[in-house]
């Protein structure tokens, strides 16, 4: 599955449609074959990527994607937001207990320590709760000092 590569030079301009089809494109030249599914790179749904990569995904003919959530897929599940368990490190014996344990595994592990998932969920929700507080902050501001340049 294709991941997103670093193709823009400047991180914070958003140039997702580009990046999805030159990573699908690019793999398909290597592979010599059609590109199925895509993995993202930072795959949190509804924080990461929503609707609006789903439709990118569709326009390069991607069959399914790959959130890096870590659960395990259910009949619930958008086709282009699936979550997966990921097995990037450790011994053969790690991996088998990982793949053993199944659900129990990601439990046993929170009891260690908050995973990235809730954490930048956490972040998320108190970002958008600030934005809304100085939003509202803001137009507060503008009612009132337009009541003031009336007098």
């Amino acid at each position: 599955a294709p991941c997103l590569p670093s193709w823009s030079k400047s991180p914070h301009l958003l140039k997702t449609p580009l990046e999805i089809s030159k990573s699908v494109a690019w793999l398909q030249e290597i592979l010599s074959h059609k590109v199925k599914y895509f993995a993202y790179p930072n795959g949190i749904p509804q924080i990461d990527f929503s609707n609006r990569e789903y439709e990118y995904l569709k326009s390069c003919d991607i069959s399914l994607a790959f959130s890096t959530e870590s659960s395990y897929v259910s009949a619930s599940n958008h086709k282009y937001s699936l979550p997966r368990i990921a097995i990037s490190h450790g011994s053969i014996s790690y991996i088998r207990l990982k793949l053993f344990l199944g659900k129990w595994f990601k439990y046993l592990q929170s009891l260690r320590h908050p995973s990235e998932f809730s954490t930048r969920k956490l972040i998320y929700k108190k970002v958008r709760k600030l934005i809304f507080r100085l939003t509202k902050l803001n137009s507060g501001f503008q009612v009132s000092k337009t009541a003031h340049n009336k007098t």
